[in-house]
């Protein structure tokens, strides 16, 4: 019965809430007791997701309710007994940052709101655990992250260092670029640079994020765009060539610009009035205004502070890992991880020629379980992953693309910044859980059907010692032996 008091040596659990620009997922993981070489080998135990919008879309009255679902999820994953053990984190990441540069306010109250609702779960919360973490530990945790899932931190059969994979992160609000580097004697680059240990070896990791060039930013950066460039300032009605035919929409003028993204126009624009959006399927124009967005300079035309300033380009050799959006395009396209160039370009070419009616068709032929809002981006999204890779950061030719893998997981495991995350708390958790408090009630129980086996054992004892024991008569029938005479 003692044994049932000591913790097991696997596992240990830990919690982390994802609340990106356009999500919030919640993730448990588990790894064993005993870490290798420092650092926790973990495995991902379940996944819960948020409503389709970002926490720094939500009302502060409201986020209480918004967790409320996914921490009951995660709760229900993880053993009764070792939820007081469980830490919890919650980590925003560039939703909430462009929303703490126009209102820091808001902010605060969304994060005082998500440390109550954690507080009240059955968790191990400290305050610190919550907050909107940095684009480079956002970065370097997904490199982090990328790096354990392709068994590429640990050592070969010769107990040589293997060579890294770099990490692109493309998500809703921020682009990341992460890739293991020697240290480089540049105050510039040096200030990017970021040092982890992970399983006993030391890594230097570059790591770059760009705030408002992820692929929801960028599509709003392209509107705006197409706005300003009108050549009659009265037109209302704006063509959007990386849209298909026949599609149609409106937009307000506060949801184009103001922001950190999207600063006011500094000219007259013709009034602050709705706009008008038709989809013209023109793929060489669409191409053009996306490559503009990815232009060093063209921040400062939309009166923003974020450019794409890539301080230090990765080694020729190396390969990548490009997830999030990068993989969700490509699975969306229908294509393999391992696309080539050339037929990625005849796909987004396919995409940018078809109309909106085809795309209905191709929905309800197919029962696709694409949105339609999803197929009339590709063609976009198609096209800027193709800028941000080329223009951005020199994966130009055919060959450099040999050396990308797109995906949204592997082995089953969700590729994201929250794996990597955890795996460097690790580091610093206790490498076993404490012994749980038991209440009054379990205690009681437990005493009880102790006293009873002691109870049952005692009896057990006086009755085997009782029929061991001869009786009167066989004591008289051994005396009544006749003895032999000598």
């Amino acid at each position: 019965m003692i044994a049932l008091l000591i913790p097991s040596k696997c596992c240990l659990y830990g919690v982390i809430f994802d609340a990106g620009s356009t999500h919030t997922d919640t993730i448990v993981y588990q790894w064993p007791g005993e870490r290798l070489n420092g650092t926790g080998q973990l495995s991902q135990l379940g996944n819960c997701s948020v409503e389709k919008k970002g926490i720094a879309d939500v009302p502060v009255t409201n986020v209480s309710s918004y967790l409320a679902k996914c921490i009951n999820s995660a709760k229900d994953s993880i053993p009764p007994n070792r939820l007081p053990d469980t830490e919890v984190y919650f980590g925003a990441t560039a939703g909430m940052r462009i929303l703490q540069e126009k209102n820091e306010t808001t902010v605060a109250k969304i994060l005082e709101q998500v440390k109550s609702s954690l507080k009240e779960s059955d968790f191990f919360y400290e305050d610190s655990n919550v907050d909107v973490i940095s684009g480079s530990r956002e970065g370097l945790s997904g490199w982090i992250s990328v790096n354990f899932l392709n068994q590429t931190l640990q050592t070969d059969s010769n107990g040589s260092a293997k060579s890294t994979l770099g990490a692109l992160d493309l998500g809703g609000a921020s682009l990341q670029i992460s890739f293991e580097v020697d240290q480089v004697d540049n105050n510039t680059v040096n200030d990017l640079i970021h040092s982890v240990t992970l399983f006993g070896r030391n890594y230097d990791v570059y790591t770059q994020s760009f705030l408002c060039y992820g692929i929801v930013q960028a599509f709003n950066r392209y509107r705006a765009l197409l706005v300003m460039s009108r050549n009659d300032s009265s037109n209302y009605n704006i063509s959007s060539p990386c849209e298909p035919i026949g599609y149609s929409y409106r937009k307000k003028f506060s949801a184009i610009f103001g922001g950190p993204c999207v600063g006011n126009p500094s000219t007259e624009i013709g009034g602050k009035s709705d706009f008008t959006f038709f989809g013209t399927n023109n793929e060489e124009a669409c191409s053009k205004y996306v490559k503009e967005l990815i232009r060093p300079d063209f921040c400062k035309h939309v009166n923003s502070p974020h450019c794409l300033n890539i301080t230090m380009y990765p080694q020729v050799s190396r390969y990548f890992m490009a997830f999030s959006a990068f993989g969700h395009v490509i699975n969306d396209l229908n294509m393999s991880s391992r696309v080539t160039k050339k037929d990625f370009k005849t796909k987004i070419s396919w995409m940018c020629s078809t109309n909106y009616d085809h795309l209905v068709f191709i929905q309800n032929s197919f029962k696709l379980q694409l949105s339609l809002r999803t197929l009339e981006g590709l063609c976009f999204g198609g096209h800027y992953i193709d800028a941000v890779l080329t223009e951005a950061f020199n994966f130009s030719s055919p060959n450099d693309w040999q050396r990308l893998d797109f995906r949204t997981e592997v082995s089953g495991v969700g590729v994201s910044w929250s794996l990597g995350y955890m795996m460097n708390e690790t580091v610093y958790m206790s490498s076993t859980p404490s012994i749980p408090e038991m209440d009054a009630f379990s205690f009681g129980i437990l005493l009880c059907v102790f006293i009873l086996l002691i109870l049952f054992g005692l009896i057990f004892f006086f009755q085997a010692a009782k029929l061991d024991k001869p009786t009167t008569y066989e004591r008289n029938s051994m005396s009544l032996q006749p003895r032999e005479i000598a």
